[in-house]
């Protein structure tokens, strides 16, 4: 159970601290478990073609259960350090909300397994465009989508935490910052990869992650304003 990892609040760090630390530690297990993924995928060569069914959907399953399993960490680090803060809170709708993420997202992982037709290691070339209206409008989309994403997310947890919490406002407003972070991040992975030479080896693969993680990170300290606003009913 998430409500398991409770701390008494107002026991240990600051909460500033424990919000980053407990980012830092989520951020960890994602990157940890995207490792192992990319592992799993060059061993078993889930994108080949000729891969066999039965092991493209035991991989699919592993994508699904890592996900969601990475999420239900996520809640509960994030829950304890809330918790620190706020002593009501809500861990039963927290839970269920992240859990109902980690689903959404895992079916997706899991898809992009199912369809994936790539051989493991190899890149598929992409054709990054010249022109810089177009790139300058692929980078708005791409902050567009992070701060609707964002704004979406924060907002249903921000509907969790109105039960024992205020300034929930500010919640939603500083999320909206930390997806447009994540969407950028997500960009320069994006880029990153198109301009990856074939036969993609561990050091682009380490370069991936290690962008993720520090997109999360900064993410994490977006929120801190918010994090600070928060106020126990």
């Amino acid at each position: 159970m998430l409500a398991t990892a409770m701390h008494m609040p107002g026991a240990g760090p600051s909460i500033g601290r424990a919000w980053i630390k407990a980012n830092a530690i989520a951020a960890a297990v994602f990157a940890a478990t995207g490792l192992l993924v990319i592992v799993g995928d060059r061993i078993l060569s889930i994108g080949d073609p000729v891969t066999d069914p039965l092991v493209r959907a035991i991989a699919a399953a592993v994508y699904f259960v890592a996900t969601l399993a990475g999420l239900v960490a996520y809640a509960t680090l994030i829950g304890g350090a809330l918790n620190r803060k706020l002593p009501a809170f809500p861990w039963l709708g927290w839970s269920a909300l992240h859990i109902g993420f980690g689903v959404a997202l895992g079916a997706l992982a899991a898809a992009t397994v199912l369809l994936n037709n790539v051989p493991a290691g190899e890149v598929v070339p992409t054709a990054m465009p010249k022109s810089k209206a177009v790139m300058a409008l692929i980078v708005f989309t791409g902050i567009a989508v992070g701060s609707v994403m964002g704004a979406v997310v924060g907002g249903l947890q921000a509907v969790v935490l109105r039960k024992a919490a205020r300034g929930v406002g500010a919640w939603i407003g500083w999320s909206t910052v930390a997806g447009v972070v994540l969407a950028l991040s997500f960009l320069a992975v994006a880029f990153y990869m198109a301009h990856a030479a074939p036969g993609r080896g561990l050091t682009q693969d380490l370069v991936f992650e290690a962008i993720a993680f520090f997109g999360t990170m900064i993410g994490a300290v977006v929120m801190l304003p918010a994090v600070s606003r928060l106020r126990a009913r």
